[in-house]
């Protein structure tokens, strides 16, 4: 009996002793306290992560030893160790001050400048868009650009 009731305690303890990986919750704000909704979360050095839902809330499994690292568009980047990440957690981004020039939008991946493609480019100023129709049945949808 003896024997029994300690290899059962054995079978309970022992998966929890070598378990590392714990589930790190937490919530992300902006400056103003706001929730940020798709903020990336991420496992320094690995291909695992999640990412913020509408109320800024996050859930990952990572070990006490990992670095999570926050990233968003227009915000700057975050380290913050794993073991700091625990039950109210919460983090707050501060806003990027550089401005993005140009964008280039390829396909397939493909990463190349803009005087490096080997088809033509067309640049869109923003101005245009403000001023566009309104789309109806009529006149359907007003084209700015070939596709």
């Amino acid at each position: 009996m003896k024997r029994l009731l300690f290899m059962l305690l054995l079978t309970g303890v022992m998966p929890a002793l070598f378990a590392q990986d714990a589930v790190r919750k937490g919530v992300v704000t902006d400056e103003l306290g706001l929730p940020l909704e798709r903020v990336s979360v991420q496992v320094k050095g690995t291909t695992s992560g999640s990412f913020t839902d509408a109320k800024g809330q996050f859930s990952l499994s990572a070990s006490p030893n990992a670095v999570l690292v926050f990233t968003m568009v227009g915000f700057q980047r975050i380290e913050v160790p794993a073991a700091e990440v625990g039950g109210n957690f919460s983090l707050r981004l501060t806003k990027n001050e550089s401005q993005l020039t140009e964008v280039v939008v390829t396909a397939l991946g493909v990463n190349r400048s803009r005087n490096q493609m080997p088809y033509a480019v067309q640049t869109i100023k923003g101005m245009r868009y403000p001023r566009s129709e309104r789309p109806t049945l009529y006149r359907g949808f007003p084209v700015r650009s070939p596709a």
